[in-house]
């Protein structure tokens, strides 16, 4: 029945999400997936609520297609008003952003233009990192990169320290899921193994998405890489994360003798009695 519940949450807040940008509906979705196996979850239940999710999703984006299409063939009144002109924008957008990470025409052969220098220029930071970079303040693309401060910092961080500074940063993000993973098989009860790794993998997972589409492994999109890019919003959000796992590390993991355990575990409600899933 949890499972159910919150597979049903995701759904809902995903097609909230879905509109504003199609990244960030599969970090959700990735998100709520790694927690599910993470909780113990039965393959065949993971499996069914994957299947739910592709169906679903593919239906969406299949309808949303059609109906542009239909729309734009029959001249609808509707495509007129302004809301219908965003949201064709916001869907020429994708398909442009699809087509370009889909073509067969090598990167450096592709003429730059207004809709794909952030990517190009990006491509050219990293190539001009190599292997050991460029030193920090010596990058040569932040000036004309849009949006060298969040979107794309990790394509001027493998500029300045090249792709040992890369991966360097990769192994600081998943140390950091590696602890969580420590503190967690620490834990007696289930609550705070859930909470920590939910929070470790959302900053992961999140990390990993923006390095993705960085280097060209997924398609253009927004994703700000956790604690290094600008701005406030992620910033903030991040820290209560850190600030949640440090909780629960300084609360949880505290280690004491049986009756104490037993004592802990009388004083919660039912519902927060569940044995640690990592544990089984």
């Amino acid at each position: 029945q949890g499972v159910v519940l919150s597979a049903i949450m995701v759904l809902l807040f995903g097609g909230l999400l879905f509109k504003q940008g199609l990244t960030n509906t599969i970090l959700l979705m990735s998100i709520s997936m790694a927690m599910i196996a993470i909780g113990g979850t039965e393959l065949k239940k993971m499996l069914c609520v994957g299947l739910v999710y592709a169906v679903i999703g593919g239906g969406v984006v299949f309808a949303k297609f059609m109906s542009e299409g239909d729309s734009k063939a029959k001249g609808d009144e509707i495509a007129t008003t302004e809301q219908a002109l965003t949201t064709d924008k916001r869907h020429g957008t994708w398909q442009a952003r699809l087509d370009r990470f889909f073509s067969d025409v090598p990167k450096y052969e592709e003429e730059i233009t207004a809709k794909n220098r952030q990517e190009m220029y990006s491509y050219m930071a990293q190539a001009n990192g190599g292997v050991f970079g460029v030193f920090p303040g010596n990058s040569r693309e932040t000036a004309r990169l849009p949006l060298a401060f969040s979107d794309y910092i990790f394509s001027i961080i493998i500029e300045d320290l090249g792709f040992v500074g890369g991966v360097g940063l990769l192994i600081l993000y998943l140390w950091l899921l590696a602890r969580a993973g420590i503190i967690a098989k620490k834990c007696h009860r289930a609550f705070p193994v859930l909470l920590v790794m939910g929070m470790a993998v959302m900053i992961v997972l999140q990390a990993l998405f923006h390095m993705a589409i960085t280097t060209g492994t997924f398609p253009v999109s927004g994703q700000p890489l956790p604690l290094i890019s600008k701005g406030g919003t992620s910033i903030i959000v991040t820290s209560i994360a850190i600030g949640a796992m440090l909780s629960v590390s300084r609360t949880a993991v505290q280690n004491g003798n049986r009756q104490e355990v037993k004592e802990e575990l009388n004083s919660l409600p039912e519902e927060l009695r569940a044995e640690n899933p990592v544990q089984l």
